[in-house]
């Protein structure tokens, strides 16, 4: 009986101290929006395409610590390898943990889930095919005056030993320049 109320005040203590790390220093939280560009990677194993695509990104800074957020990227230039045009559509989910540095540059990560759609084009014929899988990320967030701020961050959207009915490796990264503004 005394174990069963030790568990329950450890456990109370827990979930009070999490709720205080969540709601603390709430000086940036509300949402946010942004716009970049990405140089993405996709590679099969056999062939890699390296289109451009512009993308916007959207969240919730519940506090300067803890973000959630969505982004639609789609090519805006494709790639042409060996006559076949690539573009690769992304999709991703997240939660990010961030590191806040003194100077307001912070060092964030990313996970969630992700989407990707790749299309290959060749004269009259398209090939579209979708998957998804796990994301992940890290970059850094500076300072760009007021509520807005600069990013570059690297994000693997897919990587998977087989993508769907294709017996390859294939990987789906890329380098992320972004413009953030913040809302009070």
């Amino acid at each position: 009986m005394i174990l069963n109320k030790i568990t329950v005040i450890k456990s109370c203590k827990s979930v009070l101290i999490g709720i205080a790390l969540l709601y603390s220093d709430n000086l940036v939280a509300g949402p946010y929006l942004g716009v970049g560009a990405s140089l993405l990677s996709a590679d099969d194993s056999f062939d890699e395409a390296n289109p451009v695509n512009a993308f916007l990104r959207a969240g919730f800074a519940i506090n300067r610590h803890f973000e959630i957020g969505g982004e639609l990227s789609y090519t805006v230039i494709e790639d042409d390898v060996l006559g076949i045009d690539y573009d690769v559509d992304t999709r991703f989910i997240f939660v990010q943990a961030n590191i806040v540095m003194n100077s307001g540059t912070k060092l964030y990560f990313m996970v969630g889930r992700s989407e990707i759609t790749i299309t290959s084009t060749s004269g009259p014929f398209d090939i579209e095919d979708d998957d998804t899988g796990t994301g992940y990320g890290i970059g850094l967030q500076f300072p760009g005056g007021g509520n807005s701020y600069g990013a570059i961050d690297y994000i693997n959207y897919y990587d998977r030993s087989e993508f769907d009915d294709t017996p390859a490796s294939f990987v789906v990264d890329g380098i992320n320049f972004s413009y953030i503004t913040y809302f009070d």
